[in-house]
């Protein structure tokens, strides 16, 4: 996986947080499926993205938030 950044705020201090091509390498989905999560994200609870600056490449997704919706989602269906 490609390195991941960190975010240093004063709630989450060393926060690694996801681009969309690390994130589809994890979940191992789909740029567009990604982006349809995203778009239903308030109906589904996928975690929103935190803009680091304009357009799309200034998305990034907190790796914990994504663990946690990922668990939730393996409960949820008895995987």
């Amino acid at each position: 996986m490609a390195a991941m950044a960190r975010m240093n705020d004063s709630d989450k201090v060393g926060t690694i947080l996801l681009t969309l091509t690390e994130l589809s390498e994890m979940m191992k989905l789909s740029f567009s499926r990604l982006w349809k999560l995203r778009k239903d994200c308030d109906k589904n609870g996928f975690p929103k993205p935190i803009r680091i600056h304009d357009g799309a490449r200034g998305l990034r997704w907190r790796l914990d938030e994504v663990e946690i919706w990922m668990e939730s989602r393996r409960t949820t269906s008895g995987i």
